[in-house]
């Protein structure tokens, strides 16, 4: 018998989460994530990408799903904003 055997029972024992008397262990998170490309291929073999990425998140009322009030939250959040441009050129010599 190995060692990482013997020790099989300790590796999978559950984990106790010890919460002070005012945690609340319930949670929402409400996400919104988008990526948008354009691709234009300008000659053949050569392409130029333009991405747009958009993140929000929002954590503020936990609790049970509405709709409305949800979808209000997370376009009421800053958005986190990525743009990327790629510029590819085929050389044919």
């Amino acid at each position: 018998m190995n060692g990482r055997s013997r020790d099989y029972d300790l590796r999978y024992a559950p984990f106790a989460y010890n919460f002070a008397p005012d945690d609340d262990p319930n949670f929402n998170t409400k996400s919104f994530r988008t990526t948008n490309v354009l691709r234009w291929e300008y000659k053949p073999g050569s392409t130029l990408f333009v991405v747009w990425q958009q993140a929000r998140a929002n954590e503020a009322v936990p609790g049970g799903f509405r709709f409305g009030r949800d979808v209000r939250d997370i376009f009421g959040v800053p958005p986190r904003n990525t743009f990327l441009v790629k510029f590819a050129y085929w050389l044919n010599y």
